[in-house]
C-alpha cells in the first residue's frame, strides 16, 4: 500500500513551501532532449558515430550470423502491437542466457570487425541505457564461440583426424566441410551461431585474429560486484569460468591459485580463454605480482589477456600517470617479443570526451599502429598522432575563442565536427537515445525523455553579499587573463565553490561562518562519516533559508510522498523514490543536513568517507522494491553520477549545473534508462542563470544557451523583448525627427 501523509505533515510541508517561495518565482522550461549539441559552437559533445546504420551494414550483419533477413522482419512484426514499432531480443548466442537487440547485435559485430581494420580493440560507448554491459557480454560470447569453432575445425582438418576418417567411414566424430571447399553452409552453423570457420571467409580473417587468454573486465571497485552477479546471470557458466579478484569480491568467486592461470607462459595454454577476470584497477598491481614468470633470470609479469574490456574506462584510464595505461602499455611491448596477438582492448563508457577530445589520447595512443595509421590512404590516418594532436590543437583554439565570447565562423565549426567524426567512426560504436536504428528511434524503448529546467532567482535582499563575493574572487585573477578562462580551468574550481553552493543556498555568502570553510571536497572527506557530527550543522538553518532551489527540492519530494502511481509490473510498488544529486560534494552535505523530518521520507546520504561495503549496503536498500528505506538517496555528481543503474527511482533531482553538460545528462542516465518499466520518469535540473557563478561561469562553458539555441521562452520573456523592441523604434524615431 502507497503511504498516505496525515494532514498535519501535508500542512507542515506547505507552509514550509510557502516561507520558503517569498520573494522570487521560478520560470520552467521543459527540455525533450536535452544534450543535443548545438551545432553553431564547438564544445566537448560528440553525435552518433554508429557505423551499422545503413540497410547493406545490417544485412552483411545478419548475413555473418545466419539469420533471414525476412524472418527477421515477421519475427519483428509478430512482437510488436499492430501499428506499433518496438524492438525485442532476438538473437542470442550460445554461452549466453539472454538475446540482443538488433542495435545490440549490430554493435557487437562491428568491434568484433575492428581488427579487420588494423585495430586491436576500440570504443563501446553507448548512450547509458542501451546497454553496454550486455554488448561487452556478447563481444565476450561471440570470441569464445569463434575460437572453438576455429579449434574444432582445424583439429578436423589435421591430417591425423583425417587419416582416422579414411579408415573409419561412419565416423561419429565432428565433421566440416574439406579445407579448399566452396560450401556454402556448415551443418554446426547452428550450434556456434555465426557462418562457420571451414566455409566463411570472414569468419576465419576474424578468428584467426582473434588473441587467446583470459577476458579481464576493469571496472571501478564499487561496479565488480554487481557485474560478478550479473555476469553469471546473463552467461553459462559452465563454458565460462567468471572470477573476480581484490578485496570487493565475495570469497565464492574469488580467482585462485588453483585456477590454471599461474602456468601463463605469454602464450594461452588450454582452457585460459573460458575466464571472465573482473578486477579493479587498485587490485591489477598485485594480480600481475601473482602470476609470474622468469625470462632470462628475470620476473616478469606473465599475465597476458587475450580480451581487456574497461568499463566506465574514464574515470581511470585517461591520465598517462594511470597504473591502468601503464600496464595496458606493458602488455602491447610483451606481444612484440612474443608470437601472441596483441590484446584487444575495449574502452567502455557513456563519457568517452568529458572535457576535450584529449581525454581519449592515452586509449588511441594504444590503439594505434604507427606504421600502418600515418599512410593518409589509410582509414585510420585521421586518427594518427599527428592528425590527432592538430585536431586537440583547433579545439584548444576554437574553445578560447568562444570563452572570450567570440563566435567560429560556422565554416570551422562545420569543419571540426566533421574531422571529429572521421576520426571516431573507425574506432567507435556509439549511439544516441535520440538517434535511431534502421529508421526507428531507440526512444521507443522507455518512457519519452524530458527534463525541466528550473531557472532560480537569487532573493533581492541577498544579491549584495553575492556581488561583494564575485568582487573578491575577481581579485585573484592575473591581469592580462580572462575571468571566465580563469574560473573554467580546472585547477581553479575550488576558488568559485563558495559562489556556486550559494546558487542554491543564497544565504550562505552573507552568514560569517561561511568563511570558516573551503567546501571542498577534500574537508568533506576530513570530517566525521556520520553526518550528523558535521561541522557544517550548527549553521545549516542560517545558510538554507531564503533558498528557491531548496523549496523546488521539497515541492519534489512532496510529489514524490503523495504519488500513487503504480510501476507496470511491479508487485506493491505504489511509492516512488528519488534520486537527488548535486554537482558539489559540500552541496550534497549541506542539502541532506537541511531535509525537513516528514512522515514518509526515509532519506540515506552516500558519503565519501562511508566504505565501499557501507555505500553498496545502502545503494542496496534502495533498489528494493516496496516501501522498504530508504525513498530518498542523496548524493554528488561525482559519487553517484556514473556507473549505478537506479531505476527503482522515478524522480531525479539535480540541484545544479555541472561543469560539463555530459555529466549532468550521465546524472540523470542513473534514472532514465532505456527499456525501465516505469512510465513515466520526472527529470529536474534546478539552476541559477541570475548567478554569475552557475549562470556565466558554468552553463557559459557548456557553450551557447542551456536549451542549445531555440531555447523557448516563457511569456514573461516574450512581453520583457517585446518591450525592449518598441523602446528601441521609439528611440530611432525620436532620433530621425
Amino acid at each position: 500500500m502507497g503511504f498516505q501523509r496525515s494532514r498535519t505533515t501535508q500542512a507542515r510541508l506547505e507552509l514550509t513551501l510557502a516561507e520558503d517561495k517569498t520573494d522570487y518565482e521560478v520560470k520552467v522550461t521543459e527540455d525533450v532532449d536535452f544534450g543535443m549539441a548545438n551545432s553553431g559552437i564547438v564544445d566537448a559533445y560528440i553525435g552518433s558515430c554508429n557505423t551499422g546504420n545503413a540497410e547493406t551494414n545490417w544485412h552483411s550483419c545478419l548475413d555473418f550470423f545466419r539469420i533471414n533477413i525476412d524472418e527477421y522482419k515477421r519475427q519483428m512484426a509478430s512482437k510488436a502491437p499492430e501499428g506499433q514499432h518496438v524492438r525485442v531480443p532476438f538473437k542470442k548466442f550460445p554461452g549466453m542466457s539472454v538475446g540482443l537487440f538488433d542495435y545490440q547485435l549490430m554493435g557487437v559485430y562491428n568491434l568484433i570487425r575492428l581488427q579487420l581494420n588494423h585495430v586491436s580493440g576500440g570504443f563501446l560507448c553507448d548512450e547509458q541505457g542501451l546497454g553496454k554491459t550486455q554488448e561487452m557480454f556478447g563481444l565476450i560470447a561471440l570470441a569464445h564461440n569463434l575460437r572453438r569453432c576455429k579449434t574444432e575445425v582445424r583439429e578436423f582438418w589435421s591430417p591425423k583426424a583425417q587419416s582416422s576418417l579414411g579408415v573409419k567411414r561412419g565416423s561419429t566424430c565432428v565433421r566440416h566441410n574439406a579445407k579448399g571447399s566452396e560450401a556454402r553452409s556448415c551443418q554446426y552453423d547452428q550450434k556456434y551461431g555465426f557462418r562457420c570457420y571451414c566455409y566463411h571467409e570472414q569468419t576465419r580473417q576474424i578468428a584467426d585474429l582473434l588473441p587467446d587468454g583470459p577476458n579481464i573486465v576493469v571496472a571501478p571497485a564499487r561496479s565488480c560486484g554487481p557485474l560478478i552477479r550479473e555476469a553469471r546471470t546473463k552467461l553459462d557458466i559452465k563454458s565460462l569460468k567468471i572470477r573476480g579478484y581484490g578485496k570487493n569480491v565475495q570469497k565464492d568467486n574469488q580467482l585462485t591459485l588453483r585456477d590454471s592461470l599461474p602456468e601463463y607462459h605469454y602464450q594461452a595454454g588450454a582452457g585460459q580463454s573460458d575466464y571472465i577476470i573482473f578486477i579493479s584497477p587498485e587490485s591489477i598491481d598485485k594480480l600481475n605480482a601473482e602470476l609470474t614468470i622468469i625470462v632470462k633470470g628475470k620476473k616478469k609479469s606473465a599475465l597476458l589477456p587475450g580480451i581487456i574490456m574497461l568499463d566506465e574506462f574514464h574515470e581511470y584510464a585517461l591520465s598517462q600517470e594511470g597504473r591502468t595505461l601503464a600496464w595496458l602499455s606493458h602488455l602491447k611491448k610483451c606481444t612484440l617479443s612474443s608470437q601472441q596477438p596483441s590484446p584487444l582492448v575495449y574502452f567502455v563508457s557513456g563519457t568517452p570526451i568529458d572535457k576535450s577530445p584529449a581525454d581519449i589520447g592515452p586509449p588511441i595512443t594504444l590503439l594505434e599502429k604507427p606504421d600502418l595509421w600515418s599512410q593518409p590512404a589509410h582509414p585510420l590516418f585521421p586518427a594518427s598522432s599527428s592528425q590527432f594532436q592538430d585536431l586537440v590543437t583547433t579545439f584548444n583554439a576554437h574553445l578560447n575563442t568562444q570563452s572570450l565570447g567570440e563566435l567560429v565562423p560556422p565554416g570551422q565549426v562545420k569543419a571540426y565536427y566533421a574531422r571529429l567524426t572521421d576520426l571516431l567512426t573507425p574506432l567507435m560504436i556509439r549511439r544516441l537515445v535520440t538517434d535511431s536504428f534502421l529508421s526507428r528511434p531507440l526512444t521507443t524503448l522507455s518512457c519519452p525523455l524530458k527534463i525541466s529546467i528550473i531557472n532560480h532567482p537569487i532573493p533581492q535582499p541577498l544579491r549584495p553579499s553575492h556581488l561583494a563575493l564575485k568582487n573578491h574572487l575577481l581579485a585573484l585573477v592575473p591581469p592580462d587573463t580572462s575571468p571566465l578562462t580563469f574560473f573554467r580551468n580546472p585547477r581553479n574550481h575550488h576558488h568559485l565553490l563558495p559562489l556556486l553552493i550559494s546558487s542554491t543556498f543564497p544565504s550562505l555568502p552573507s552568514h560569517p561562518s561561511s568563511s570558516n570553510f573551503q567546501f571542498t571536497d577534500s574537508e568533506i572527506l576530513s570530517f566525521p562519516s556520520n553526518p550528523i557530527l558535521s561541522p557544517y550543522r550548527p549553521y545549516i538553518p542560517s545558510w538554507t533559508s531564503n533558498s528557491p532551489k531548496l523549496a523546488s527540492v521539497l515541492s519534489a519530494i512532496s510529489d514524490m510522498l503523495s504519488d500513487a502511481f503504480r510501476i507496470p509490473g511491479a508487485a506493491s510498488c505504489s511509492l516512488k523514490k528519488m534520486l537527488l544529486l548535486s554537482p558539489h560534494e559540500a552541496e550534497s552535505h549541506i542539502m541532506f543536513l537541511c531535509l525537513p523530518k516528514l512522515r514518509g521520507l526515509r532519506p540515506a546520504y552516500v558519503h565519501p568517507a562511508l566504505g565501499q561495503a557501507d555505500r553498496q549496503k545502502v545503494i542496496d536498500g534502495f533498489l528494493r522494491e516496496g516501501n522498504a528505506a530508504p525513498n530518498l538517496l542523496v548524493m554528488s555528481l561525482a559519487t553517484g553520477g556514473t556507473g549505478l543503474n537506479l531505476q527503482r527511482a522515478s524522480y531525479c533531482v539535480i540541484t545544479g549545473a555541472a561543469w560539463t553538460r555530459r555529466e549532468v545528462e550521465q546524472g540523470f542516465g542513473r534514472v532514465w534508462r532505456v527499456g525501465q518499466r516505469a512510465s513515466k520518469v520526472r527529470l529536474e535540473l534546478l539552476v541559477c542563470e541570475a548567478g554569475w557563478a552557475e549562470g556565466e561561469v558554468v552553463l557559459g562553458g557548456w557553450g551557447g544557451a542551456l536549451l542549445r539555441g531555440d531555447k523557448k521562452k516563457t511569456k514573461e520573456e516574450e512581453e520583457e523583448e517585446e518591450e525592449d523592441e518598441e523602446g528601441d523604434k521609439e528611440g530611432k524615431d525620436g532620433g530621425n525627427k
